[in-house]
């Protein structure tokens, strides 16, 4: 499983400071920067793009909110190098 590197401190600061400077409108990309999730320069745009509409906000929260997928590991169990001739 690939680790991806933790997010800054000061990053989810920003990401807060912004959340309440904005009435909470920047809320989903505070949490998906909180979550270390791996799309969420996406959901920051999202939200900052249709987050005015109340169907962009809903949407960018439930992506900020949902668990990242577990990656699929293929384990070649005969031995040898993958693919075998």
């Amino acid at each position: 499983m690939p680790v991806r590197p933790p997010v800054s401190g000061a990053l989810v600061a920003v990401a807060w400071i912004v959340a309440v400077l904005t009435c909470m409108y920047m809320l989903p990309w505070a949490v998906a920067v909180t979550r270390n999730k791996s799309n969420m320069g996406v959901i920051g745009l999202l939200n900052f793009l249709l987050g005015w509409s109340f169907v962009g906000w809903v949407v960018s929260l439930v992506m900020a909110c949902t668990s990242e997928p577990a990656p699929v590991v293929v384990v070649n169990q005969h031995g040898g190098y993958y693919p075998q001739r």
